[in-house]
């Protein structure tokens, strides 16, 4: 019995000590990594505190870039992430990514996507064919023609050139190397901040795309666990620990995320 019962527990103990993770993932954000990662961490040790989780049971893992997330999504195989719209619809259902909490960014749980150019340059995407289109978004290209353009360009339509980051974008746009920008509300926002700000102008916008959140791994996680998450993220941005995250990301609060709100857009993408 003895003998069996070592067995049994040299058997059992890679599940047991196996590591249990959070990737966030922020591709175009504007925010640096460096920046990022301490605040990821902190995040994440409130995270626990609110949800009853023993401080240090997540690592977190926060990447800038879409192509990382795609990799780190598959080698830590997280308990939690916090992925792009485009992700979840490519990999949610297949994968097991259950929808915990949406956030709300300026009052909104939606977004939507700009094309803008040099004022007086183009009057519409039509004119814009064949000419070089930059952007952070256009590292989904699926999700920028099924979601974004909802099926009525391709990427092949323009000279496409994906970017990391949108000032980079928008200060090619302004030098001529690029004739128009592709970006999301936060980086649309920004652009009043920008000397040349006032050169641009938007000759495309998207209908309202909802906000992706916090996801859940049905297969590594519990009923309960993913309860106590969605729980743990609404008092989030309340909490004097969790101010300064959402303020990073420009978070106004994380709501109960509603699976039907994404069915417009699961539509689109099928």
């Amino acid at each position: 019995m003895r003998r069996w019962g070592i067995v049994a527990l040299l058997v059992l103990a890679p599940a047991a000590l196996e590591a249990r993770s959070l990737v966030l993932c922020y591709p175009g954000g504007g925010v640096k990594a460096r920046d990022a990662q301490p605040s990821t961490e902190k995040m994440l040790r409130l995270v626990e505190q609110l949800g009853g989780w023993k401080a240090g049971t997540f690592e977190p893992f926060f990447t800038a870039k879409a192509d990382e997330c795609e990799r780190w999504m598959v080698e830590k195989k997280p308990d939690f992430a916090i992925v792009t719209l485009g992700y979840w619809l490519d990999h949610g259902a297949s994968d097991g990514w259950e929808p915990l909490v949406q956030p709300k960014v300026h009052g909104k749980t939606t977004e939507v996507f700009r094309v803008v150019v040099r004022k007086g340059t183009y009057r519409d995407l039509e004119g814009l064919k064949g000419k070089a289109l930059g952007g952070t978004p256009l590292a989904e290209p699926r999700f920028v023609e099924r979601v974004v353009f909802q099926g009525r360009y391709r990427l092949s339509d323009f000279d496409a050139r994906p970017t990391q980051q949108a000032l980079k974008a928008l200060r090619a746009l302004h030098e001529r190397e690029l004739e128009a920008v592709m970006v999301n509300d936060q980086q649309y926002r920004s652009i009043d901040s920008l000397p040349f700000g006032g050169e641009l102008e938007a000759i495309f916008q998207s209908e309202p795309v909802p906000l992706m959140g916090v996801v859940g791994q049905v297969q590594r996680t519990t009923p309960d666990e993913r309860k106590r998450l969605q729980k743990a993220m609404q008092g989030f941005c309340g909490h004097p620990d969790g101010k300064g995250f959402c303020e990073l990301f420009g978070i106004d609060a994380f709501l109960p995320a509603n699976g039907s709100v994404y069915d417009a857009v699961r539509a689109l993408w099928k």
